[in-house]
């Protein structure tokens, strides 16, 4: 979104938040994941991932270059479908 704010980058992604992360071109990695109390997830192939303290677009950016070799395409997006924290 050019010259404007989203919701995906202003919130921050903390410990108990439930994240859909979905892999456009690879189904088969698509999944819901809690954010755990180490503020970590664990991803298919690639293993623990932290999340905690950053933005969706910036997790969805990390996890475009953990994947980089598994991924034709390199899009990722991740969303938040509960969270700990009341959103504005």
């Amino acid at each position: 979104m050019q010259g404007g704010t989203n919701a995906t980058d202003i919130i921050t992604l903390r410990e108990g938040d439930v994240l859909k992360i979905s892999f456009t071109a690879n189904a088969n990695l698509n999944t819901t994941e809690p954010v755990r109390r180490d503020g970590m997830i664990s991803m298919p192939l690639i293993g623990e991932v932290k999340a905690a303290g950053k933005t969706p677009k910036q997790l969805e950016a990390d996890l475009v270059d953990l994947y980089s070799t598994q991924l034709l395409s390199k899009e990722v997006t991740v969303e938040v479908q509960s969270s700990t924290f009341p959103f504005m």
